[in-house]
């Protein structure tokens, strides 16, 4: 600043001068200030409807006869800003289902089930065998098309007993490793869910009663 001015203007030029600099936001980063949403993949479950009367309904509980089996149909798509930022890349989804009673923690029905020996295993399939076959299957796999889409078929065990139950689905994928992994995903907005949990009624055939 020339020095030919006279002091009080300069001071007062000075304190402008200041009076800005403070006011002027820190220069945070924008990373810090801004969420950034993360690719998740799409799911739509509806019952398959050659087996059942009607599909899922938010708070009314699916209902079917003892002795039959859920029958769902999945669809989605993995979007290709998520395939575009996985290490390891993979062509097979995988979806996994779990039905356990209702108010209870036991699982009577996994497609994750992990073989027992022993004694362990003698107690399980004591508490199961009128519910489910000895051997449980892995997750139900399928191939994903070069568009991020896929379809998977879910037919469970059948229930053999009354009561109301719970189904819980979890999306995955398999990589070209062999690795399992689940995936984030969201129900679509014309999917007749909104959560990954949903009732399910077994009762006893019109027919036997």
């Amino acid at each position: 600043m020339n020095q030919s001015i006279d002091p009080k203007i300069r001071a007062e030029l000075l304190l402008q001068i200041m009076e800005g600099v403070l006011k002027m936001p820190f220069p945070v980063p924008r990373c810090l200030t801004c969420t950034e949403a993360l690719p998740c993949a799409s799911l739509r479950l509806v019952c398959d409807p050659d087996i059942h009367d009607r599909t899922f309904s938010k708070g009314i509980p699916l209902e079917i006869d003892r002795g039959g089996s859920i029958v769902i149909l999945a669809s989605g798509t993995i979007p290709k800003s998520m395939l575009s930022c996985i290490q390891i890349p993979f062509s097979v989804v995988l979806l996994w289902y779990t039905i356990r009673p209702e108010g209870g923690s036991t699982s009577l029905a996994s497609s994750d089930s992990i073989k027992k020996s022993g004694d362990d295993a003698d107690a399980d399939n004591t508490h199961q065998m009128n519910f489910l076959s000895p051997s449980l299957m892995g997750p139900i796999a399928a191939s994903m098309s070069s568009n991020g889409t896929f379809f998977i078929k879910v037919k469970s065990q059948p229930l053999m007993k009354e009561g109301r139950y719970s189904i819980n689905f979890r999306l995955g994928c398999r990589d070209i490793r062999g690795g399992e992994w689940e995936i984030p995903h969201h129900f679509q907005e014309n999917s007749p869910t909104s959560a990954c949990s949903f009732p399910v009624n077994v009762v006893r055939s019109n027919r036997t009663k």
